[in-house]
């Protein structure tokens, strides 16, 4: 599947409209390895769920940054209004940039899960089955740092610990767990 990632990436890169000012950037093979899977190695299929997927996403991908920062100031204000003492404590760790999660907005949770339920969180996000449609990645990413609130709190004292903490966490979450979690804070908020 490398060839047929590099072909489409490729494709999408220097011909697709859509990719304007964005052209290839590391981390669009997580979001493209997906949809090759579950098409079974179709390049056209893969190409076109990439390329619609990639609407709402390549602002994660703008050379200057301007939609991470945006995504990353619109997590930090969740959270200060959602959990003022995980703020606070993140503020004295010097880890209220949110770098932690700067990976879990860029690939979409990709790395986090599994390619099934990464496939089914997509889904979940992408049909606006879930309440907040596709705001509701913030609300993922705040149940993820729910769930893990105590040992954020009592045990993580610098930025590099939390970043450690929240990367070791691949692969560990359970989807289904984290999708209601996500969408009892959102209607909660």
């Amino acid at each position: 599947h490398q060839n047929l990632l590099r072909d489409i990436l490729i494709t999408y890169a220097c011909s697709y409209s859509g990719s304007d000012r964005i052209g290839y950037v590391q981390g669009m093979s997580d979001l493209l390895s997906p949809f090759l899977i579950t098409t079974g190695g179709d390049e056209a299929d893969a190409f076109w769920l990439f390329a619609h997927f990639m609407e709402t996403k390549k602002r994660n991908f703008l050379e200057d940054g301007s939609g991470m920062r945006v995504q990353l100031e619109t997590m930090r204000r969740l959270l200060q209004a959602t959990d003022p003492t995980l703020h606070a404590h993140l503020t004295r760790m010097d880890a209220l940039n949110l770098f932690c999660c700067f990976r879990w907005f860029l690939v979409a949770f990709k790395r986090e899960f599994n390619t099934a339920d990464t496939c089914l969180l997509w889904e979940v996000v992408e049909t606006r089955w879930a309440a907040g449609g596709a705001d509701f990645l913030y609300f993922v990413a705040l149940a993820i740092l729910d769930e893990h609130r105590d040992a954020i709190l009592r045990c993580l004292l610098t930025f590099d610990e939390l970043l450690k903490y929240v990367n070791d966490l691949s692969q560990t979450l359970p989807v289904n767990a984290t999708l209601e979690a996500a969408e009892l804070l959102f209607l909660r908020f």
